[in-house]
């Protein structure tokens, strides 16, 4: 039975007469509060009632609360007073549901705690233009079987503590706005709905400012929103069942968003952001936590769907699944932020064909057992620029049927781990491509890998898989297999590719296998170098694939080995560094040759390096073979330019400029001529540097040695390593050895050589008779032959301390040895004597007494005059300098050291007296120390003016300073006798007793 009330203001369910009909309103009854139009504006009634006249075991069958005009406003409240009961019982409760009503409101509360019991539907805001309110705020409970909250007008329920539970919550289940707010206290619903399905045009809203809710399902209609947050104290949530939507309507192209700024927040069941919506659904996570067991965005939904996590923690215990549909799901997490996935993150389709799916990574730190791109047909895009993503494996398309791209910009990406290693698989379908872009665009940007790279190849040839790296580090632990499958056994896709450029730095610690897999040819791909830096620590391997090649341009390549299976053409160098770390290069015609990399010819260009070591070398093993170096560096352990055995044919190097190096522990052997046959090297310009230069290594290579330009610096030279052989020509330039072994020859027309100190049986020839000049500078010299022609000057260095020798010396033209201050042997022993010709030498090169003529000079004489250049010869009467038979001494001593003992005595005055006044030939050793074929005056004078002069000297003899005064007095040789020019008469300043205290000079 239907009963109104039409009591004041402030007036009691308890009172009979504020009834109509004078009867209170009691078990079975329909009351409705909602008096007359024209009553008071704002009405307030209290829900208490006599416990004699009305139990709890009592029931409404309907409480309605509603305002007959849009100007007034309905109130009931449970305010309970001793002995009145507080709690309500009713199957349905309306809250302004009559058409143009005003608000009606419900308050849950007072002085103690209620508890409310809606057997059926709670309906706050049914009707349009109507606004209903519930609130509880006291710790009292409320059950309502179904709540239908803004179904047609405003609806509004405030919970601010107790327990409300029910089978479901509708929040603008119709066309009404509805709003929940909770701020307290617990709510536990079998389903809570946010939003209408069809259009949601009005709005609905769930705000969780702290409590607990709990639900088996969470869904969000179109034009909906849940706010969690802890504004007024701990905040959870818990959907523990069947999932959470946030967008759920297939018709309503309005917004659905779920805001979470702290909490627990916890789904069982799967957390759908966009689950077959036509609206934009969002979520975002700014701080708190949220656990998941599968999250998916944009699942077969024709809206976007966007998950944007800007700090918290998202734990997902299964799968993160974005796209999984038609069209766009995108996640974008941010720098503090946390997201950890067990299973897979999928971009572009799990389950149904992918949509357009985007992984935005600004930030935090994501991880996940696996990444795959576009697992059904679709796209799917990670972007990262800061952050760090450690996933167990990235897969483009790992069902074939699209692709995916991969852009990082910053940021750094672990895949695999050394106890649990991952892999980069890329496959693609038809049109889609599959793509790692790597930079450091926004930052440090590093791609760490324990496992391979693999870019398979894609089922058409218009497919494309592609690592691109411009920028950061890529630390690849295993292989990189680019092309290595050819789908259906047809053509292979043309464009699997690696590309290093910028200043990007990448290293593999295995190979790289390129059209192939380790172990034969497959499908087809390509290496660019064009910046950066690639260091492979095993092979490089070029399969003989149609398309399949390796181009190095800027940057540097360093790779273990270099293989092209016999196709040097796979292998693009035209700039940049190649440096081979455990491979020793051959040039050869020999078929299948793995280390012949470049065939049997390389020419190295103005921008080109190669490097070779670890122990490895270069081999030119022809027949035929070169290599020309026209600029660039070429450092390497070992040179071999080996003898060519074909007909007429050599090996050569040719260096027109650059760098040559060749050093390193195991010797840095530089071999023109490491075996039989005919080897050159030909230098130009540049600079050739190496730890021992070998030319001509046994008596059968033909070794041969141009230098025309550039320079030559090499600790040791030899020429004929262990016999006789190898030739040196050398027309300008500069050539600078520590030590020389000559056992063949050296022929320099030109330039200037610093040979160090040169030994052995071969023959060295300094000048030429045309014009320019030719300087070799030696620290001692033990040679076969000299020869010094015109425009050529070979020098011993001063101080040499060693004996100088040779078997024969020419001097022709204008040519010069300058003996400097030291001496030499000539040994003639079964030749013609020649000292006549060394005699002539060394007048010719005393010129006067200025040193610089043709022939054998002294530098060192030029600044000390009291020196000269003595010579003996064991032929010579009594042998005075005690030679060896066939020997000839050539020595820088004082003028008058006669016997060459390096001092001036009464030995020596002896030897001049003896043959004083005659004419001599090579007649040093006889008197004659101004080389003018005679012994006089002249000659006594410059003894006389270094008797006793050697340092170690002890002071002259009485008796030798007697035998000086009796033979200047028996020769005429006093004060007053001044003679004639040429003539042999010479008169003293002083008397020859006093030469101690005084010089003597020729006037």
């Amino acid at each position: 039975m239907a009963q109104t009330y039409d009591g004041p203001n402030n007036g009691s369910f308890s009172i009979a007469n504020d009834w109509v009909g004078g009867v209170a309103p009691n078990s079975g009854s329909s009351p409705v509060v909602g008096p007359d139009e024209g009553s008071a504006t704002a009405m307030t009634v209290f829900l208490n009632y006599d416990a004699a006249t009305y139990t709890n075991n009592g029931e409404f069958n309907s409480l309605t609360i509603e305002a007959p005009s849009a100007t007034q406003n309905i109130t009931v409240s449970e305010d309970p007073f001793a002995g009145y009961v507080d709690s309500l019982q009713t199957y349905d409760l309306d809250i302004s549901t009559r058409y143009g009503g005003g608000n009606g409101t419900f308050v849950q509360g007072g002085f103690s705690s209620s508890n409310n019991n809606i057997a059926s539907d709670m309906v706050v805001g049914g009707v349009a233009g109507t606004t209903g309110e519930y609130d509880l705020d006291t710790n009292g409970t409320l059950y309502a079987n179904e709540m239908f909250i803004g179904n047609g007008g405003t609806g509004i329920v405030r919970q601010n503590t107790g327990a409300v539970s029910g089978q479901e919550v509708n929040v603008s289940s119709g066309d009404g706005y509805g709003e929940y707010d909770l701020s307290g206290g617990t709510l536990n619903e079998s389903g809570i709905a946010v939003g209408n399905q069809y259009d949601g045009d009005v709005g609905a809203e769930f705000n969780q400012t702290a409590g607990t809710s709990t639900t088996d399902t969470l869904t969000l209609w179109g034009n909906s929103s849940y706010t969690l947050n802890t504004t007024n104290g701990p905040s959870t949530l818990t959907v523990s069942g069947s999932g959470e939507y946030v967008g759920k309507s297939a018709t309503s192209t309005q917004t659905e968003t779920f805001t979470q700024t702290g909490g627990t927040h916890t789904v069982t069941g799967g957390l759908y952001v966009g689950y077959e919506a036509a609206g934009a659904s969002t979520f975002t996570l700014n701080t708190g936590s949220l656990s998941a067991d599968n999250e998916y965005i944009a699942y077969n939904s024709t809206g976007n769907a966007n998950f944007v996590q800007s700090g918290g923690v998202n734990t997902d215990s299964g799968m993160l699944d974005i796209a999984d549909g038609a069209y766009n799901g995108t996640y974008s997490i941010y720098s503090t932020a946390t997201l950890s996935v067990t299973g897979v993150i999928g971009l572009a389709g799990q389950t149904l064909d992918g949509g357009n799916a985007t992984f935005q990574q600004y930030g935090g730190a994501v991880s996940a057992s696996a990444l795959y791109f576009g697992y059904s047909y679709g796209s799917g895009q990670y972007v990262i620029s800061a952050g760090s993503l450690s996933v167990g494996s990235i897969s483009f398309s790992p069902a074939q049927v699209s692709g995916g791209e991969m852009t990082q910009t910053g940021g750094t990406v672990t895949v695999g781990s050394a106890a649990s290693p991952g892999s980069i698989v890329m496959n693609c379908f038809e049109d889609f491509s599959s793509q790692y872009s790597l930079s450091s665009a926004n930052g440090p940007s590093s791609l760490i890998l324990y496992g391979n790279m693999e870019l398979a190849g894609g089922n058409a040839p218009d497919t494309t898989m592609s690592f691109n790296q411009s920028g950061g580090t890529a630390q690849i632990n295993g292989n990189v297999l680019l092309g290595d499958t050819v789908y259906f056994g047809t053509t292979p896709s043309q464009g699997n590719s690696i590309s290093i450029t910028g200043s990007a730095a990448c290293t593999v610690t295995g190979s790289v296998y390129i059209g192939g897999s380790a172990s034969q040819a497959l499908g087809q791909g390509t290496l660019t170098v064009n910046g950066g830096s690639l260091t492979v620590d095993g092979a490089l391997e070029l399969w003989n694939t149609s398309g399949t090649s390796a181009t190095l341009a800027v940057g540097t390549l360093e790779v273990g080995s270099l293989n092209v299976n016999s196709n040097p053409s796979l292998f693009n160098w035209t700039g940049g560094t190649l440096h081979l770390t455990n491979q020793t290069i051959y040039f050869d015609t020999i078929a299948g040759d793995s280390n012949a990399p470049f065939g049997n010819s390389l020419t190295l260009g103005s921008t080109q390096s190669l490097i070779v070591d670890n122990g490895n070398t270069e081999r030119l093993n022809g027949p035929g073979s070169s290599v020309t170096q026209n600029g660039g560096n070429n450092t390497t352990n070992g040179l071999y330019v080996a003898g060519s055995n074909g007909t007429g044919t050599y090996n050569i190097y040719t260096l027109n400029s650059g760098n040559l190096t060749v050093n390193g522990s195991l010797g840095g052997y530089e071999q023109i001529g490491s075996s039989a046959g005919n080897a050159l090297f030909q230098q130009y310009g540049g600079t050739n540097t190496a730890q021992q230069l070998i030319v001509g290594l046994n008596s059968s290579s033909n070794g041969q040695f141009d230098l025309y330009a550039g320079s030559v610096n090499a600790t040791s030279l030899s020429l004929g390593y262990s016999s006789p052989a190898g030739s040196l020509y050398m027309t300008g330039g500069t050539l600078t050895a520590t030590t020389t072994t000559n056992n063949g020859s050296i022929q320099q027309t030109g330039g200037v050589a610093k040979l160090g100190r040169v030994i052995g049986i071969g023959a060295i020839q300094v000048g030429n008779f045309t014009s320019g000049s030719a300087h070799t500078t030696v620290t001692s010299i033990s040679q076969s032959t000299a020869i010094v022609v015109s425009n050529g000057l070979l020098t011993i260095s001063p101080n040499s301390g060693a004996a100088n020798s040779l078997d024969s010396l020419t001097i022709l033209g204008t040519g010069e040895l300058d003996l400097n201050n030291n001496h030499m042997y000539i040994d003639y022993a079964g030749g013609a004597d020649p000292i006549a010709q060394i005699a002539g030498y060394i007048q010719a090169g005393y010129n006067g007494g200025s040193w610089n003529g043709a022939g054998i000079i002294s530098t060192t004489a030029q600044s000390n005059p009291q020196y000269g250049i003595g010579y003996a010869d064991s032929a010579d009467p009594n042998d005075p300098a005690g030679l060896s038979s066939g020997t000839i001494e050539i020595m820088y001593t004082l003028l008058g050291d006669a016997n060459l003992d390096g001092k001036v005595n009464g030995t020596d005055f002896t030897l001049m007296a003896a043959n004083f006044n005659d004419a001599v030939t090579g007649g040093w050793d006889k008197g004659d120390f101004n080389y003018d074929g005679k012994v006089n005056g002249s000659d006594f004078v410059l003894l006389a003016d270094n008797f006793n002069q050697f340092a170690s000297q002890s002071s002259a003899s009485a008796a030798d300073l007697t035998a000086l005064d009796s033979f200047a007095a028996a020769n005429g040789i006093s004060l007053a006798n001044v003679p004639e020019p040429g003539t042999v008469g010479i008169v003293l300043i002083v008397g020859i007793s006093a030469m101690k205290r005084r010089k003597l000079r020729v006037v």
